[in-house]
Parts: C-alpha cells; structure tokens; sequence
C-alpha cells in the first residue's frame, strides 16, 4: 500500500464530495457519513502505526541493552523504522 497516494485519493474524494453538494448533486448527508468513515479509518491506521511504533522502540532498547555485538547492527534499522513511523503518523495527524 502507497500511504501518500491513499491519502490523497481520500482528499480528492472528500474535495469531489463536496463539490457534488455544492453543485446539488449529493445530500450533505451522503459527505458527512463519507467523510467520517475516511476519518475512521485513518484513525485506526494511526492507531495500528502507534503499536508499530512501540514495538519498535522497545526493540531499539532491547537491541542497545544487550550487549551484543552481533545484534547491535540491528539497532539502526529498527531506529529507522521508529523514524520513518512518526513521519507517516504525522503525516496522518495533519490529515484528521
């Protein structure tokens, strides 16, 4: 799944959505149920990348607390990933 272009189809549809109210064509009924499934989901998504996100952080401290060699190179992804979560969870914020 391609999270920025999912996103933003939703936005196209919301913008497509409203313009069909303002045209007569859609009850505001119809955009409001919509526009508050879209919210849902993204919500959801937001909470599911929350336990990502947790999962990985606690695997860094895992990770850094072992004092293993071998493992310590796995540190850095797992750094990236907690990096990269908050980007797209922001990314959802600013979107609700």
């Amino acid at each position: 799944m391609n999270l920025p272009s999912l996103l933003a189809a939703q936005d196209v549809e919301i913008a497509d959505l409203r313009q069909q109210v303002t045209d007569g064509a859609l009850d505001k009924a119809t955009l409001k149920a919509r526009t508050k499934d879209i919210a849902t989901y993204r919500k959801a998504l937001l909470g599911s990348l929350n336990a990502i996100a947790a999962r990985a952080g606690s695997t860094v401290q895992a990770l850094n607390g072992s004092g293993r060699d071998d493992l310590m190179q796995l540190s850095g992804p797992a750094q990236d990933l907690s990096r990269d979560l908050e980007a797209v969870r922001t990314m959802i914020e600013m979107q609700l």
